[in-house]
């Protein structure tokens, strides 16, 4: 069942605690997920992902349990980038639940555009190799 922009931005209400939305848009869905872009009345954007099937719950469950882990890390100086940060959840009538995280900012690296040498793809090795 798929389900509206404003659908998801009352799961995100129902997900953190003292959240207010002012605007909500749809997000990139796909064929696994419900996406929308939640503007709350401070002006912080976040996204709410809800899965469509039990295979796509999963993966997100296995996705909170990475990013709850890498944020561990971060928080403790082992990791010198940031990473999402999961919100709250809110659960689904027919199972699961939908998230609401905060995205990064920023733009997408273009591996195949990547020179050897310092610079980004030195970054790029130190932040995997941490």
């Amino acid at each position: 069942m798929r389900r509206s922009p404003l659908a998801l931005a009352a799961l995100a209400t129902a997900a953190v605690p003292g959240f207010q939305t002012r605007a909500v848009r749809s997000g990139a869905g796909s064929d696994d997920f419900d996406v929308a872009t939640v503007t709350a009345l401070d002006g912080s954007q976040w996204e709410v992902r809800a899965p469509l099937s039990a295979t796509a719950g999963m993966a997100l469950e296995a996705e909170s349990a990475l990013l709850d882990a890498l944020g561990r890390h971060h928080d403790s100086g082992d990791l010198p980038f940031t990473v999402p940060v999961i919100a709250g959840s809110a659960p689904l009538p027919e199972g699961g639940r939908a998230v609401v995280v905060k995205p990064l900012t920023g733009t997408a690296i273009d591996v195949d555009g990547l020179a050897p040498g310092p610079g980004l793809a030195a970054d790029l090795g130190r932040a995997i190799a941490s």
